[in-house]
Parts: C-alpha cells; structure tokens; sequence
C-alpha cells in the first residue's frame, strides 16, 4: 500500500507501464501469465477491489486482458480505452523465487529477452566460461520465456558500458536446472561476457500419421531417382570402355564412341531436369506455432 514492489508470496496492486489493470476477462490463465512475465513460478491468488488509497494516484492503463495459456506474450488486451472503475482494479499474488537472471543494454537499463542484450545475475554481468546452449535454454526459462533461448553468442562489453565487469560464471551440464552452477570466484579467462536472445514460442509437429507416410514414401522416392541416375550413369561408362575395346582396330570407332557419350551426356541432363523439377516442390510446413510472438 506504500508503493513499494511486492515480494512472493504477497498481495500486490497489479500494474502495466505505472497504470492500474482492469479485472475484465482476467482470469487465474492470465493471473499465472503475469506472475510468470515478472519472474514467478505462478499465482497464488488474484482479486479485484477498491481497497488502498495509493489506488487514487494511477489512471487505469489496461483492460480486456485474455490469455489463451500462461503465457504473457499470447495474451491480449486494450490499453487505448477502458470501461473501469478503481473497484475493478487487480490485485495479485504470485509465489516461486523471483529468476536472479536479468537482460540489460549496455547502460544497465533492463530489457525484454527478444532482442540481443546482455546477461546479468544478480546485477553482475556472466562470463562465457562454461556457459553453453543448455546454459542459456535454462535462463531464459527461468525469465519465463517458454521457448527457451534462440541464441546466444560471446562478446566483451561494450566500451561505453556502465556496467562493472565480473569474474561471475553460469553452466549447465544438461537441459536439468539441478547439474547447473554458479561460480564467483573464477577468473573469466574468456574475458568475454554472454549476450543472449530468448524467444516465447512453442513449436510442435503438428502432422497426422497418414502425412508422415506422405513424407517418407516421398523421400523414399528421391532417394530412389538418385541412385537410378547413378545406376545409368555407370552402365554408360562401362558401355563406353567396352566400345573402345571392341572397336579398337576399326576407323568409325571415334565417331560411335563420341555419338555414345553424347547420348549418355543427353541422358543425365534429361534426369537431373526431372530431378530439379521434384526438388523445387515447395514442402509443406511442418512446424504449428502454440503462441504468436510480435
């Protein structure tokens, strides 16, 4: 009620971008999506009342709030209009240990995880010794990004950094938060620090057992095509030298041989047409996205 940030496990007055969140369409779904955005495991309970005086000195920022999942980033909502009261105003309370990991540009100013920016624990910037793709999948779960990482990469930090450099590591042996570590008295030899970007997707093969079939028997098919081109291919050199032999001593053998090589020549260009015609058949997409990511 003082304005200070609530911890977990406590009630706290709900806000987006320093205005208060309408209760329309809010939901325990969208409870959860916020709670996790801000670093929680879940939510605990949510409310909507008119019962704090700090409540008078916001506007009302957000309203029509709907998540399909727990997931922030497939919720959607108005920020332009609303139709509320502060009687309508949420109240949450989220619980899990708030992620240690932060993103922050190069001034220290903390960031979304969708873009390329650097990795923080505790406000101290993490070496690239031992860090891996397991390493970085884990932090971005940790932030609550569902997809995981889309990328990491090592570099120093930028000259004009105000950030303080650090001997801080982070790895993980396995995609299991339990086989990660963290070591702070290291040496950073890397000299390097971790810049990564974390994305909210989910991807899944969405395919029916009859499409799979499709897919194999035509794979099967091109892979068939390619050792039938082989195939002719070496019964026209095998032709050919035997040509040579048995025309050794005749006067038209340059002109049967050269005649016979062309039409061999004929031959594998007509195949590879029909082999790029097959190829350049566009596939169809596999992959169905769970969540749309602006």
């Amino acid at each position: 009620s003082s304005g200070i940030n609530a911890e977990y496990g406590q009630e706290g007055l709900l806000l987006h971008n320093s205005r208060t969140v309408c209760d329309d369409h809010f939901n325990e779904t969208a409870a959860n999506a916020v709670c996790r955005n801000m670093g929680f495991d879940f939510a605990v309970t949510w409310s909507s009342s008119e019962k704090w005086t700090i409540q008078g000195r916001y506007q009302i920022g957000l309203d029509d709030v709907r998540c399909p999942v727990p997931d922030w980033n497939s919720c959607s909502y108005v920020t332009t209009s609303h139709n509320c009261g502060h009687a309508e105003d949420v109240f949450l309370t989220c619980s899990g240990a708030r992620s240690p990991f932060s993103l922050t540009d190069r001034r220290g100013f903390t960031v979304k995880g969708d873009e390329d920016h650097i990795l923080l624990y505790d406000g101290w910037a993490v070496c690239t010794d031992q860090f891996s793709d397991d390493s970085a999948h884990l932090v971005c779960n940790d932030l609550g990004y569902a997809g995981g990482a889309a990328q990491w990469r090592a570099a120093p930090l930028p000259y004009s950094s105000l950030l303080p450099t650090s001997n801080l590591s982070f790895s993980c042996s396995s995609r299991d938060k339990n086989t990660c570590r963290v070591v702070t008295d290291g040496n950073c030899e890397s000299g390097s620090y971790v810049y990564i970007t974390c994305q909210h997707e989910i991807k899944e093969n969405k395919e029916s057992p009859e499409e799979n079939q499709k897919d194999r028997e035509w794979a099967l098919k091109q892979e068939s095509e390619n050792l039938a081109i082989k195939i002719l291919m070496a019964v026209c050199i095998v032709l050919v030298l035997m040509l040579v032999r048995k025309n050794s001593q005749i006067d038209q053998k340059d002109l049967q041989i050269r005649d016979f090589a062309k039409s061999c020549a004929m031959l594998k260009t007509e195949l590879n047409n029909i082999q790029m015609m097959i190829r350049n058949i566009e596939p169809r997409n596999k992959e169905v996205l769970l969540s749309d990511v602006d």
